[in-house]
């Protein structure tokens, strides 16, 4: 166990198969985590018994045991159901892990891994009362299917006894029920009553807290009752009694007196008097849904004679008074618009992107919402730069300062890994050939095999395939790829190498240190970079501009930069800047494309790592190298324009 208080640490093999790759969570007895499966290449979660836990209860040799069956019963009641509206688990085992007495067996699941949030993140804090539209909105896409993961639990006997909108995870917008330590079934091994009474109280029905043998599917009925009052009337507040009715209060519409009525039905303490099956409550649900869109597709009113002649006199004397104010008001913006200087101009928001639609005979612009992180082909994930400006000053070659505009774009969170590569050459066995350790495709360098460094060689060759010779290998950044080789991955996954100038632009601009700047020459180019790094700032509130002060400083003066990561180290372990990109300028140097003033190159290598002697000295020029060229010390990661994920989100 680590400092941090975590049985596994990040690069962790087990069985051979799955590579830990971060933590995720901690429950009262459990951790989850995030792995890699290398024969099969997708993520998985991992769910282990907490070494925390275990050494809680070294005096409680019955209730450790008590523990291990309600691990067990959580891996069979998963199992027993394949439902799109469940997760799904993929393999259950044990392994051996050293611990300070010796080595000692811990049991996992391996389970489908969710990336998304839980259903709470769909439920807004106040509820959506008294918006009938939302509310409908929110039934549909995710209570409904949520009933559906429940009805088919019960249809195989296991009473899950703990949901609550943190055990419901949201897949694209597909919610998975999940967490089922608390899961009961005719199926499964009893377990003692203590063990059996735990569970969350708001959602938690009496008779499971008098007496878990009386449970059945009105518990799990309670709970839900309980999520769609919270979803609808807002959280319920800590302070609230628990195993109590609920109810919406003083609802005015039909359609929320119904939704009312169905909660009140579902949460009521008597369970002999409690909606009896999933089925009846969806029905009851489907039902006053069906007669709200009813309703608004078919609006009566029943107005009396004298009454409508009244409404259509006040609507007449109304529409000639707004109609009279519409002409003024469009005669005067017409002017206006006409004699306007800037009236073309256009801003960006925050977090949006203006991107031109041109249609016939006019031109306008379109406001695009941009997520923050999206996924790539190969499962990378891509964190959002916004836009700015980069000022670069050079003694040499280039006259005065030239300010650079860098628009928004997607930069890989981290360096591509060991995995990653290895899963890309052997996707395109039949085009490469290995001749004396080096990788080609056609006449082109793609990458180097044999030893890093001494005792590390990450990727091998042997039987006509590449594999990751040590697992705990497989999550740490790649190198000695050539430019060749990492443009060749990028244009495979449908993505592309970041330029010398967006690398530097997210590497100055993503610093989270307070103010400061950094004006260093390299002698043998006679180019300044200057850095001037700012404290966070929200994405896209402002064009930011860096380094604006062109006088050197002293070398005390200059911010260091971070600390080195022992090498190799998984990539999940490097800092993440301001956008979440981790690993800029910290262990490995990286490839670039080259193509701005003063930079002729095709392909650059960016950042300190390759050239030692500018340790702590700041960022150097970009480094011109061959494309074919590969390095011990030189990674990559992959870039997007927000113009293609736009045109293919």
């Amino acid at each position: 166990m680590d400092e941090t208080g975590q049985t596994l640490k990040t690069g962790t093999v087990i069985d051979n198969k799955w590579v830990i790759l971060e933590f995720i969570a901690k429950g009262g007895m459990g951790e989850v985590y995030r792995a890699h499966q290398l024969n099969l290449k997708r993520d998985v979660a991992i769910k282990v018994i907490s070494r925390e836990w275990l050494a809680s209860l070294e005096d409680d040799q019955e209730e450790i045991e008590m523990g291990l069956l309600r691990f067990r019963n959580e891996v069979k009641a998963m199992a027993q159901v394949r439902h799109p509206n469940v997760l799904g688990i993929y393999d259950y085992g044990s392994f051996e892990i050293e611990e300070e007495s010796g080595a000692g067996v811990l049991e996992y699941i391996v389970m489908e891994y969710v990336p998304g949030s839980t259903l709470r993140s769909t439920m807004p804090e106040e509820g959506f009362y008294p918006d009938e539209e939302a509310t409908v909105k929110w039934l549909k896409k995710y209570f409904l299917p949520v009933l559906d993961g429940v009805e088919e639990l019960h249809k195989f006997g296991t009473i899950h006894r703990d949901i609550k909108p943190e055990n419901i995870l949201i897949d694209r917008d597909a919610p998975k029920i999940a967490d089922f330590g608390l899961a009961r079934s005719c199926l499964l091994e009893s377990v003692t009553q203590s063990i059996d009474m735990k569970g969350t109280p708001a959602y938690m029905a009496p008779e499971q807290f008098l007496d878990f043998k009386r449970t059945d599917e009105r518990t799990d009925i309670y709970a839900l009752g309980k999520i769609l009052y919270e979803a609808i009337a807002g959280r319920i507040k800590p302070t609230a009694l628990p195993f109590k009715s609920v109810g919406i209060e003083n609802p005015d519409t039909e359609f929320f007196r119904a939704l009312d009525s169905i909660i009140r039905e579902a949460t009521t303490e008597d369970k002999a008097t409690r909606t009896k099956s999933v089925t009846d409550f969806r029905e009851a649900l489907l039902k006053a849904i069906e007669n709200w869109e009813n309703k608004r597709s078919h609006p009566t009113c029943v107005i009396d004679e004298n009454r409508k002649k009244s409404l259509a006199k006040k609507i007449f004397v109304l529409s000639t008074v707004v109609g009279a104010v519409i002409l003024v008001a469009l005669y005067w913006f017409g002017h206006a618009l006409f004699n306007h200087p800037n009236i073309h101009s256009t801003s960006s928001t925050s977090e949006t992107i203006n991107e031109t639609v041109k249609k016939p005979g006019e031109q306008k612009k379109v406001a695009f919402k941009l997520p923050k992180i999206i996924e790539g082909k190969d499962g990378a994930k891509l964190r959002l730069v916004p836009e700015g400006m980069l000022r670069v000053s050079a003694n040499r070659g280039i006259s005065g300062t030239e300010r650079i505009e860098v628009p928004a774009f997607y930069l890989d969170e981290t360096q591509v890994t060991n995995h990653q590569f290895v899963d890309f050459l052997n996707s395109i066995l039949s085009e490469i050939t290995v001749e004396q350790g080096v990788v080609k495709k056609g006449d082109e360098v793609l990458y180097l095999l044999g030893e890093v460094k001494e005792g590390y060689e990450p990727v091998i060759y042997r039987n006509g395939r590449f594999l990751i010779s040590n697992p705990s290998h497989a999550s740490c950044p790649v190198v000695r790829v050539s430019a060749l080789g990492a443009e060749a991955y990028a244009r495979y996954y449908g993505r592309r190498l970041p330029t010398a100038v967006e690398w530097m632009y997210a590497y100055t601009s993503g610093m989270l240190s307070p103010q400061k700047t950094d004006t260093r020459k390299n002698s043998s180019q006679g180019t300044t970079w200057e850095n001037t790094t700012q404290t966070p700032m929200h994405h896209m509130e402002m064009h930011m501009e860096m380094m604006n002060n062109v006088v050197p400083r002293k070398a005390a003066e200059v911010p260091k930069t971070p600390e080195k990561i022992p090498f190799p180290t998984p990539v999940l372990l490097y800092p993440p800047n301001r956008y979440g990109i981790r690993g800029l300028n910290v262990n490995i140097s990286e490839w670039a494309q080259g193509g701005s003033k003063g930079i002729s190159s095709e392909f650059v290598i960016v950042g300190n790592a390759i050239n030692p002697s500018r340790e702590n000295q700041g960022l150097g020029k970009p480094l011109r190298r061959e494309p074919w060229e590969a390095f011990e010390e030189v990674g990559f990661r992959c870039a997007l324009d927000v113009e293609t994920y736009l045109k293919n989100p």
